[in-house]
């Protein structure tokens, strides 16, 4: 298979061009520039909505099996709740979506006891259940480009924002793994979920 030829370079440049604004919201927000935030994130997810469904209906680098599409179609469905839950029901949306000045409650329970970023996780998982139930050539490509600019993406945010946001954040950092679970966060995890900020 010839995978140049089967990627489309718009959604893929889309969904890396999507991290710029991203960062453009967080040091606005840093900044006190208010309506950048939300704004910039209006854009992330606009970018986002046209480039993962365009990436997965492109041409195939594979025709995937009855297996791979049910299976593949599951793990999206799957990663898709996981996504919204860690980022719309256990983070207000007002503090952390639409506005971020210092001194907001940092969520540290239920899937973010697992890892400082599920939503990375959640995302990676969404986009390989697309690949498996699609076998879209772009997506082949897409996928771990789009993941490590996720990853610098949320360094960043570890680097420079979170430690401004959240007095806190030293310490979430020291009990709780970047991305990759372990046996204790996971148990963490499971005894915190549900559990809404402030409770």
């Amino acid at each position: 298979m010839d995978l140049p030829l089967q990627v489309a370079p718009g959604p893929l440049v889309a969904g890396m061009v999507a991290y710029l604004p991203a960062s453009l919201a967080e040091w606005g927000a840093l900044r006190g520039i208010r309506g950048l935030k939300p704004a910039g994130w209006a854009c992330v997810a606009l970018l986002h909505a046209w480039a993962v469904p365009a990436a997965a209906c492109a041409a195939p680098a594979w025709t995937p099996g009855i297996a791979g599409r049910v299976g593949g179609v599951a793990l999206a469905l799957t990663a898709g709740v996981l996504l919204l839950w860690s980022w719309v029901l256990e983070i207000p949306f007002v503090s952390s979506w639409a506005r971020s000045e210092p001194g907001h409650r940092l969520v540290t329970t239920g899937t973010h006891a697992l890892v400082r970023h599920p939503g990375v996780l959640w995302y990676a998982l969404l986009l390989a259940g697309l690949l498996l139930a699609t076998g879209s050539g772009t997506l082949v490509t897409a996928l771990p480009l789009w993941i490590a600019a996720d990853v610098v993406y949320v360094a960043w945010e570890e680097a420079v924002v979170f430690p401004r946001q959240f007095p806190d954040y030293a310490e979430y950092r020291r009990t709780t793994p970047f991305l990759v679970p372990t046996p204790a966060s996971l148990r963490r995890a499971l005894e915190t979920l549900g559990r809404r900020i402030g409770s």
